[in-house]
């Protein structure tokens, strides 16, 4: 038993090494533990490989990914960068650079890396995307625009990309470019929560509060949970007023945040718009309680008291 256990050991990986002194064992080791989610023992597996092998480009590019995962950019940044130095002409170390410069707000670096992958790789579609996220970050909405387009280009399906240039889109007030583009991401992915969201808001900028209602309903059907999309339904129903809907709604928000003011004024606008100043008042007095300093709370709960 123990001459077959030998031989095991000493087998050859297709590198001519034993698995013990192949730095690709203990990467592809590596890789599985991140399949699971397992980023600390990921990067034990690649540093073993490091180790064995200081040029092995793969471990490094493999270990700044886990370190990005677990939020640790700057060690990220450093196993990229290493990466780099050892292949400079890998596109796609280069974008993952990108992101984890873009998630420290570095966004002219990140811009500057994946401008980079695009001349390596002038058909990488992450690298067009992720440079849209950078040129919004950094405030310019033409040039995200311009990025997410040729994303969309190169990779018609990407639902994302519709919808980060059609959210790009309603910051520039082009509403109906937005809600093209967010119905285009709803298509290719109807669970999309985010794209109904935001063209829900489109449909409210443009004074279309049926549909707005349509979509917050639908983005609370697939987040029961968020309370921006109750608050927002409710502005929506009270503009159309539907009053107890409304109140209904933000009596939903008020339950999942108790303490914030500005539920307890709209709310008590909406009481005093069907005549309940009892009601009124108390949603009032609780606004200035949270919010003493809020001159529209005290105002409203003065003006309720006069009636």
């Amino acid at each position: 038993m123990a001459f077959i256990f030998l031989l095991a050991i000493c087998a050859s990986t297709g590198s001519g090494l034993s698995p013990i002194m192949d730095p690709e064992y203990y990467n592809e080791r590596g890789l599985e533990y991140a399949q699971e989610g397992d980023f600390d023992n990921a990067i034990a597996e690649y540093t073993r490989a490091i180790l064995l092998d200081p040029k092995f480009t793969p471990a490094y590019h493999n270990r700044g990914f886990a370190y990005f995962k677990k939020q640790d950019f700057d060690r990220a940044i450093a196993d990229y960068t290493e990466a780099i130095r050892l292949n400079p002409n890998d596109a796609r170390v280069y974008s993952d650079r990108g992101i984890a410069y873009r998630n420290k707000q570095e966004y002219d670096l990140a811009i500057a890396d994946y401008t980079e992958a695009i001349r390596l790789d002038p058909k990488l579609a992450d690298a067009y995307f992720n440079r849209g996220y950078a040129h919004n970050g950094n405030g310019d909405p033409d040039l995200a625009i311009a990025d997410f387009t040729m994303a969309i280009r190169l990779d018609s399906k990407d639902a994302g990309a519709y919808y980060n240039r059609g959210f790009m889109y309603d910051q520039k007030g082009d509403y109906d470019r937005a809600i093209a583009d967010f119905t285009r991401a709803i298509r290719l992915d109807p669970n999309y929560m985010a794209a109904y969201y935001h063209r829900a808001f489109a449909y409210y900028s443009k004074q279309r509060y049926d549909k707005a209602i349509a979509d917050f309903t639908e983005a609370i059907r697939l987040d029961p949970d968020d309370a921006d999309s109750y608050y927002y339904r409710a502005n929506a129903y009270d503009k159309r007023r539907k009053y107890d809907l409304a109140i209904s709604d933000y009596t939903q928000v008020i339950r999942f945040y108790p303490d914030y003011a500005e539920t307890y004024y709209t709310r008590g606008n909406v009481y005093a718009k069907k005549g309940d100043l009892v009601r009124a008042i108390a949603d009032y007095t609780e606004a200035v309680r949270l919010d003493p300093d809020n001159s529209d709370f005290r105002e409203a709960l003065e003006k309720a008291r006069k009636r």
